[in-house]
């Protein structure tokens, strides 16, 4: 018996002819299926412009995607396969579990409402999602994707710690250590909580950093908020943005979905003076 099956499957789009669906095809599924049937030690390699579904996810050992890649592909694949290399990318979009996981749920948001008069189809999409789009459209709608936006998974593991008394309204100080017995790569990540009267998302990305690590070792990581981060757009608003006045919260993890690693708050006055933090619940 075999003790490892590569399996390659892929879709694609081009400009001006968008995908149907977001299945891979039901031929692709089933050879997954059946490959992974007769040898659970399968690893999927997914080449797609964007989110597709794996209705086989659970069966397999693992699952590469490298959306579009170059002309080196083959290289980088071989050094991820052999673990010569670590994979350090996160996912930029989130994989629905469902087809059925869309904010798009009305003709007039996509493909719009067609308008009379003209010679040629003419539509009009109106954009009532407003912010909630994808990590947050399954934040506002409590819907659970099957992988998050910023989720990867590396050679090793990872531990984050940010004390709730480093939150601040300008960023939080965290430490990251690499808990796992060779160096490898994540991504920290810090989403701030809007005051509710500020009508935003449930959390949004606002800062970043990629931190490699050998096995063993910990480093301080900074994760910055400026004043745009805590502003809205408004076209009435002399610049455009608004700055917030309220009680925002600050959680920061591995992907959108992993905020285990703090769970704290600060406060900006009506004079847009920062006040002291106070301890906040997990939101998870």
């Amino acid at each position: 018996m075999t003790d490892v099956v590569i399996v390659n499957v892929a879709v694609t789009s081009t400009e001006g002819y968008d995908r149907d669906n977001l299945t891979l095809g039901v031929m692709q599924d089933q050879l997954v299926s059946e490959v992974a049937k007769a040898n659970p030690n399968t690893v999927v390699i997914v080449r797609s412009p964007g989110a597709v579904l794996m209705p086989w996810a659970d069966a397999v050992k693992a699952i590469i995607v490298q959306f579009l890649p170059g002309e080196k592909s083959g290289d980088a694949i071989a050094a991820v396969v052999t673990g010569d290399v670590d994979p350090g990318g996160r996912l930029p979009v989130s994989f629905p579990a469902k087809e059925s996981q869309s904010w798009l749920t009305q003709t007039s948001q996509y493909p719009g409402i067609e308008q009379p008069g003209t010679a040629q189809p003419r539509y009009v999409a109106t954009y009532t999602e407003g912010m909630n789009i994808g990590y947050r459209w399954f934040d506002s709608a409590k819907e659970t994707p099957a992988f998050a936006f910023g989720s990867g998974l590396s050679f090793t593991t990872f531990a984050i710690t940010c004390p709730s008394e480093n939150v601040t309204s300008v960023g939080v100080s965290c430490t990251v250590a690499n808990t796992g017995t060779r160096a490898g790569s994540t991504v920290v990540q810090l989403y701030l909580t809007y005051p509710p009267t500020a009508g935003e998302p449930p959390r949004q990305l606002r800062d970043f950093a990629k931190v490699h690590l050998d096995a063993g070792v910990s480093r301080g990581v900074e994760l910055q908020l400026s004043l745009r981060d805590r502003s809205v757009w408004s076209e009435a608003a002399e610049g455009g943005w608004t700055a917030v006045h309220g009680t925002f919260g600050v959680t920061v993890g591995q992907s959108s979905r992993d905020q285990d690693a703090i769970a704290g708050s600060f406060v900006i006055g009506g004079d847009a003076t920062a006040h002291k933090h106070r301890a906040m619940p997990g939101t998870r």
